[in-house]
C-alpha cells in the first residue's frame, strides 16, 4: 500500500508528513526515525494499529520509493513534486492497486492528515 503526498514545491507535503508522524508517534511504536522537531525531510519506521508504517517525506524518485518499499512494511507514505509524473506513474504501478493519491493542491494539511489518519484507522 502506497500514500502518495502530491503537489507543486511549498504546497505543504512535508508539513502534513510531519503533522502525521506527530499524530502517530504518541500511538505507535517508533523502530527508527530521523524526525527532527526544528523542520525538515525526515524518515521513519514505526507500528500503528498493527500495521508497520514507513513514513518517508522526501519520495521524489524511484530510488527512494524502492527504499521504502524495502523496508518491508505493510503501508508507504510518502510525498512527491506533482511534475514526477515518472515517479508518480511507477509507484501506482509497483502497488498492485493499492495506491492512495492525496492531492496537496485541493487539500489543505490538516485535512489531508485527519484523512490518512482516519484510513490508518481502518
Amino acid at each position: 500500500q502506497i500514500i502518495m503526498l502530491i503537489g507543486k514545491p511549498n504546497c505543504g507535503k512535508t508539513t502534513t508528513c510531519r503533522l502525521i508522524y506527530q499524530e502517530l508517534e504518541s500511538w505507535s511504536t517508533i523502530h527508527k526515525s530521523t524526525y527532527n522537531k526544528e523542520g525538515g525531510d525526515f524518515s521513519c519506521s514505526l507500528n500503528f494499529n498493527h500495521k508497520d508504517i514507513f513514513i518517508k517525506s522526501a519520495g521524489d524518485s524511484r530510488n527512494r520509493i524502492q527504499d521504502a518499499l524495502g523496508k518491508r512494511c505493510d503501508i508507504v507514505i510518502c510525498a512527491c513534486r506533482a511534475n514526477f509524473t515518472d515517479v508518480i506513474d511507477y509507484a501506482r504501478q509497483i502497488s498492485n492497486g493499492k495506491f492512495f493519491e492525496v492531492d496537496k493542491e485541493i487539500i489543505g494539511n490538516e485535512e489531508a492528515k485527519d484523512e490518512i489518519i482516519n484510513f490508518l484507522k481502518k
